[in-house]
C-alpha cells in the first residue's frame, strides 16, 4: 500500500492545495493512505469510494473527509469528475489536526451541535451544493494564477467552505419546502453544457414545468439559465484558453458557444479583456 507525505502535494510554507481530475469508466484508484487531510467533491458522473472499512456510493455532489492515516480507494463504473482539496494538518494554528471535525471545532462555536459519530460522506444540495462548487472554482483560479496575494485569497475561501461544511452538518439547515433542483438535474448540466441545451428541454428530461424550472434556477443561482449556462460555458473556456493550444476560435466551439460573436462579447464583458489577451495573461 503506498502512502504519501505532505511534501508532494502541499508546496512548503502553505496550507492547502486542489487538484481538478476526472477517471474513465472503469477506473480504479489502489488502496492509499497520506500525511494530510483530503476532501473528495464529485463534480459529476459516480462511483464507489472506501474509506477504511467502509463503502460510500457517491454522485454529483457527494463530500468525502479522508483524515491523516485512513485507508482508502474508488473505483468508477462511469467517467467521473472530481475535485480533491488536500489540507496541512497545521491549517487552524500552531496545533496539528488529523481530520475535518477537528478544524470545524476549533473554527466554529456551533461544533458542539455537529452530528456523532462523524460521518465521513455527505451529500450536499440545494444552495450549498452551488456555493460550494462556486468555491471551488475560485479556489482553483487562484492556486492557478497565483498572483500576488492569492494565499490570503485562498485561505479566505477556505474558510467559507470550512462554514459551508458547518452548515451543511448542522440540523435543520439548508431544509426549505417545495422542490429543489436535484444533483442529477445538475449533474446533467455539467455533462452537457457544451452542447446545444435549452431550459425546455431541460424541464422535460427531470418532469419540472419550464416556468417552475427557470424560477427555481434564479432562486437558486440570483440568474437565469440563460445566464447560468452562459456562465458554465465561459468558465470551461477560461480553461481552455490556459491549459490548451486551441485556437480562440476552436475555443469558443468546444466550449458551447455556436456565436462566435456572442463569445467575444460576453468574454469582453467579464473580464474587460479579449479571450487572446486573457491567455497571454495567464502565460
Amino acid at each position: 500500500m503506498r502512502h504519501y507525505p505532505i511534501r508532494n502535494y502541499i508546496a512548503e510554507g502553505q496550507l492547502y492545495n486542489m487538484r481538478r481530475g476526472s477517471c474513465s469508466e472503469k477506473a480504479q484508484i489502489e488502496e492509499h493512505s497520506h500525511e494530510f487531510i483530503e476532501l473528495v467533491y464529485v463534480l459529476n458522473g459516480g462511483g464507489t469510494h472506501r474509506i477504511n472499512k467502509s463503502v460510500y456510493e457517491a454522485q454529483r455532489g457527494s463530500l468525502l473527509f479522508v483524515n491523516v492515516g485512513d485507508v482508502h480507494h474508488y473505483s468508477t463504473t462511469d467517467t467521473m469528475g472530481f475535485v480533491n482539496l488536500y489540507l496541512h494538518p497545521l491549517c487552524v494554528g500552531t496545533k496539528r489536526v488529523a481530520d475535518i471535525y477537528s478544524i470545524l471545532c476549533a473554527l466554529f462555536s456551533e461544533s458542539d451541535r455537529l452530528p456523532q459519530p462523524f460521518p465521513q460522506h455527505i451529500q450536499l444540495s440545494g444552495s450549498i451544493l452551488t456555493e460550494f462548487e462556486r468555491l471551488i472554482e475560485c479556489l482553483h483560479r487562484e492556486l492557478r494564477q497565483q498572483q500576488h496575494g492569492y494565499s490570503a485569497v485562498v485561505n479566505g475561501y477556505m474558510q467559507a467552505v470550512f462554514a459551508l461544511i458547518l452548515r451543511a452538518l448542522l440540523p435543520k439547515q439548508e431544509r426549505r419546502s417545495g422542490k429543489l433542483l436535484t444533483a442529477e438535474l445538475l449533474d446533467y448540466i455539467e455533462k452537457n453544457y457544451t452542447k446545444r441545451l435549452t431550459l425546455t428541454e431541460l424541464a422535460a428530461r427531470f418532469y419540472y414545468h419550464p416556468v417552475y424550472l427557470g424560477r427555481l434556477f434564479h432562486e437558486t443561482f440570483q440568474v437565469s439559465f440563460k445566464d447560468y449556462l452562459c456562465e458554465k460555458r465561459l468558465q470551461h473556456a477560461e480553461r481552455q484558453l490556459l491549459e490548451s493550444s486551441l485556437t480562440i476560435d476552436e475555443v469558443a466551439v468546444v466550449s458551447g458557444f455556436s456565436d462566435k460573436k456572442f463569445f467575444y462579447k460576453t468574454f469582453r464583458e467579464k473580464h474587460g479583456c479579449t479571450p487572446m489577451q486573457y491567455r497571454k495573461q495567464g502565460e
